[in-house]
């Protein structure tokens, strides 16, 4: 383990290397979530296939990822305040991967629901571990242009996740017959999932070519004097200053509320407009790869501006203005009188998810002593994962099953969710941005001791 050192004299990596790595966990991150939200394009073949309800999907695209994904965040990320986070990544990008082709095994909804708690056990070792790491590359005034650059995985990860598996099921369906050794017949959703998982396993070797720096930030403070600081520690420090951490925590969560209930979004164009998964999955993927990126980085861009302009709360403003672009058009697209018109509008949807995800991290990794930078970073996916991927995908499919009764009313669901989040966004909207700068002087007077 490498000792920590006071971010004023940090040695930065060369900056060549230091984008190497980013890039590298980049498309770690693309990986994973194009292994997360493949499932979402799959929904109307595994209900088929498995005769499943809507309701029992909605567990599969949030509950069952989620369960793991953000508890197991906690313990990995006080192992990332400690140990090699290289390794950390490489094993969960490995689990993750095995998890996901596993799923193309599946034979039924339990051995389904399993390998997904196995994909959310192994991607929780990456963000927490990532953001730690390149916050140890990358000097304050460049910082936020690197996380952005890695959050915008996001969205590249899920376009891709629609351009690949929608090619790959209209491939499948083509077949007379698809089959394996040993394993035998298999359908055409289940091919998806064996190839999406296997390139995972090259990332995770490669990940022994990046070299775990000295960490930063970590000068003494009343609360954590010592290197080694336990969750209860951390969690108390944290909740003494909800106000700057938690309200970040919230205004995300809002966005992965939405964010999650988007994975019915192949289904609501399928049962709204008529639109077959291989079209919906090419519009949908060039409108992520396209706008996710230059949102991502228009974010980052924006936030660091900010700052540089003595805008010191610049991050949690674009996350803010992100969340509210989000919450509008969320509610607004699934009631559009045509299926062009809907979509024009929910591709603004991606530009606000994109400016808060890309701005989220650089926000949370300024105020965070270096003690309990990956320990602050997992309680946050921690947060908006357990409220997000649990309530966004469930919620769609409870009023559709229990308030409307009627599959074909899934448009007044989606619009429903994102309505009830904007009153819950207005809290974090009041509150967080006064707390932010005070944690921030507080931060200064500290690394000033």
């Amino acid at each position: 383990m490498n000792k920590n050192e006071p971010a004023g004299n940090h040695q930065y990596a060369r900056s060549g290397y230091a984008w190497y790595v980013v890039i590298l966990l980049t498309i770690a991150y693309i990986l994973s979530y194009l292994d997360r939200w493949v499932m979402s394009l799959l929904v109307e073949l595994i209900k088929a296939d498995l005769d499943l309800t809507d309701t029992q999907m909605g567990l599969l695209l949030g509950f069952a990822f989620a369960l793991f994904y953000a508890t197991m965040g906690i313990p990995i990320g006080w192992l990332a305040d400690r140990y090699n986070r290289r390794t950390i990544i490489a094993i969960g990008i490995t689990l993750w991967s095995a998890a996901t082709a596993a799923a193309g095994l599946a034979r039924n909804y339990a051995q389904l629901f399993t390998t997904r708690m196995l994909v959310g056990v192994g991607e929780a070792t990456l963000s927490p571990c990532a953001l730690s790491l390149i916050t140890d590359y990358f000097p304050p005034k460049s910082r936020g242009r690197a996380i952005a650059f890695y959050t915008g995985a996001v969205s590249i990860g899920s376009g891709i996740a629609y351009l690949v598996g929608g090619q790959i099921i209209q491939w499948a369906e083509a077949q007379d017959s698809l089959s394996l050794p040993v394993v035998g017949e298999i359908r055409p959703w289940q091919v998806v999932f064996i190839i999406v998982g296997l390139p995972g396993l090259l990332i995770a070797a490669l990940m022994a070519t990046v070299r775990e720096p000295k960490r930063t930030g970590t000068a003494a403070t009343a609360e954590m004097a010592a290197e080694k600081v336990g969750f209860p520690t951390a969690f108390r420090y944290l909740t003494r200053r909800w106000k700057s951490f938690f309200g970040v925590y919230l205004a995300m969560s809002m966005v992965t509320i939405m964010a999650y209930s988007h994975a019915w979004l192949p289904a609501y164009f399928s049962r709204t407009w008529d639109w077959d998964i291989p079209k919906f999955s090419l519009y949908n993927g060039l409108a992520l790869l396209i706008t996710g990126p230059l949102s991502v980085n228009f974010g980052g861009w924006l936030a660091d501006r900010l700052v540089t302009r003595g805008r010191a709360d610049g991050p949690v403003l674009v996350v803010l203005a992100g969340m509210w672009i989000m919450v509008v058009f969320s509610v607004a697209f699934p009631l559009m009188p045509s299926a062009e018109t809907s979509f024009a509008v929910y591709v603004l949807t991606i530009v606000g998810a994109a400016m808060a995800t890309a701005t989220a991290p650089t926000a949370l990794v300024n105020i965070a002593p270096g003690q309990i930078r990956s320990q602050t970073i997992a309680l946050f996916y921690l947060t908006i994962s357990m409220i997000g991927a649990i309530i966004g995908p469930s919620s769609v499919a409870f009023f559709t099953d229990f308030l409307f009764e009627d599959e074909t009313a899934i448009r007044y669901s989606m619009a429903l969710v994102p309505a009830v989040v904007g009153v819950i966004a207005l809290f974090p909207a009041l509150v967080v941005r006064p707390a932010y700068l005070g944690q921030l002087a507080e931060r200064r007077a500290d690394a000033g001791a």
